[in-house]
């Protein structure tokens, strides 16, 4: 009897340790997990949006960032931290270690840190012991947002002593690719690389052409087909930028205008627009897409005829086709700007606040405005001044402080402008620095800052 009590007793005293173990197990884990940070929020008087910004808390890797990043210029040299715990009854003592000041403080849970550099949080449990590190950061733009950076390639152009030079985003074959057109010495080529690369230009060749007499400035796309104009008012079409054919049923061109791209709310077509020569009558004139032309208008002496600046857009759910500067039929060079809904009908959109005058601008629609770089002036100069328009061309202001070329960019005209809408850069292809010089074969690319931001 005595031995039957004697082992209850003891398998009871085995089971008691047996829990208690498990016990103190449990009560450590439960120390370090209580000593994570469960919520983190910052404020700062002068800073309204500060305690509305949210932070991720990676419990992983023991790091507390706010994705989205704070504005340009604010800022974080006085912010106080609201920090909570999964058990602040377990917490001991808080220790910051702050990179900008080089501190390390115990910290109250009140008083304001400098967050102008990351700063580590080390929480100490109760038992002096256990401990969790978190470095926490609070992320703010450093570039100014709305600036404008431009940087010049690595890439050089291919071609040799280049008069002419034009490129153009063409898809063919489901691909979209850049397309090169030079003049040289040589005769005409034709170089293409992918939008992703530009480092890479393969050389193609160019069927059905004349061998002199093309005017690639005068190249537009229209319809999924390229068109190009020669100097005795011949057009040329091709479907795949190799091979080329003239188009039989044309009239006398004298200058490619550019495009109207087809309504499908008002049900109208799309339109190539041109200048003709109808006996011996120069007037306003279209090509639909079947190839049909139609006349219209005169054209008004102070209309332009070469080297002005062509954009198609939308404005109120109408498409239109813009004409910016360029020279008329007396060889003067305009400030002037042109706009048609139809190709054939046009009117002068020019108002008092406008830019220079000029010939060979490069023209863009980027980030909702309109923009125009360079030129060539009266006297045949590059120019580099940007001017922007927010009202669709009717005003223009003159861009000269956060949106500037840089100081090593030389002044040209007739460069290739294209816009890439997956990164929102600009690219500038060559260009001269004056009228009657080879192109310069060099390859810019800008982006406004904030257009870069990851979202």
């Amino acid at each position: 009897m005595e031995n039957r009590i004697l082992l209850f007793f003891t398998c009871c005293f085995t089971l008691l340790l047996s829990s208690c173990l498990g016990s103190d197990d449990e009560v450590e884990y439960d120390i370090a997990k209580n000593c994570q940070i469960n919520s983190f929020v910052l404020a700062h008087d002068s800073i309204p949006t500060l305690s509305t910004t949210k932070f991720t808390i990676d419990q992983l890797n023991n790091k507390i960032y706010n994705q989205d990043s704070l504005p340009y210029g604010t800022i974080v040299e006085k912010v106080v931290p609201t920090v909570t715990y999964i058990s602040s009854v377990s917490i001991g003592a808080v220790q910051v270690i702050q990179e900008a000041t080089g501190d390390t403080i115990y910290w109250n849970g009140t008083d304001s840190l400098d967050y102008s550099k990351p700063v580590k949080f080390i929480i100490t449990a109760y038992d002096g012991v256990t401990k969790k590190e978190y470095d926490t950061r609070l992320n703010v733009h450093q570039l100014i947002p709305d600036s404008m950076v431009w940087s010049q390639s690595s890439v050089s152009l291919p071609g040799t002593a280049v008069a002419e030079r034009k490129v153009i985003a063409f898809t063919s074959e489901g691909s979209e690719s850049y397309y090169m057109y030079t003049k040289e010495t040589n005769g005409y080529h034709l170089y293409t690389a992918s939008t992703s690369d530009l480092s890479t230009w393969s050389s193609q060749e160019l069927n059905g052409l004349p061998e002199e007499g093309i005017s690639w400035n005068q190249l537009i796309e229209y319809e999924t087909s390229l068109y190009v104009l020669s100097t005795d008012h011949k057009l040329y079409v091709s479907t795949d930028g190799e091979n080329w054919s003239l188009v039989d049923n044309s009239p006398s061109i004298i200058a490619l205008l550019g495009v109207v791209h087809e309504e499908t709310t008002a049900k109208r077509p799309s339109a190539l627009a041109a200048i003709a020569s109808v006996d011996g009558v120069t007037r306003f004139a279209n090509m639909d897409k079947t190839g049909v032309w139609f006349e219209g208008d005169d054209v008004p002496a102070q209309f332009p005829i070469s080297d002005f600046a062509s954009l198609s857009y939308n404005l109120m759910y109408r498409e239109r086709l813009l004409l910016i500067g360029g020279k008329n039929t007396e060889g003067t060079v305009l400030a002037d700007t042109w706009s048609t809904m139809d190709g054939i009908s046009w009117v002068s959109t020019t108002s008092d606040i406008s830019f220079t005058a000029r010939e060979g601008a490069s023209v863009a629609l980027y980030d909702s405005t309109f923009f125009m770089i360079g030129g060539f002036d009266s006297e045949g100069a590059g120019l580099k001044d940007i001017y922007r328009s927010k009202d669709n061309g009717l005003t223009w202001m003159l861009s000269d402080s956060l949106v500037v070329m840089p100081e090593e960019y030389k002044a040209r005209g007739s460069a290739s402008l294209i816009v890439d809408d997956k990164t929102n850069y600009m690219y500038l292809f060559g260009g001269k620095d004056s009228k009657g010089n080879n192109d310069l074969g060099d390859l810019w690319q800008g982006r406004i800052n904030r257009l870069g931001f990851k979202k």
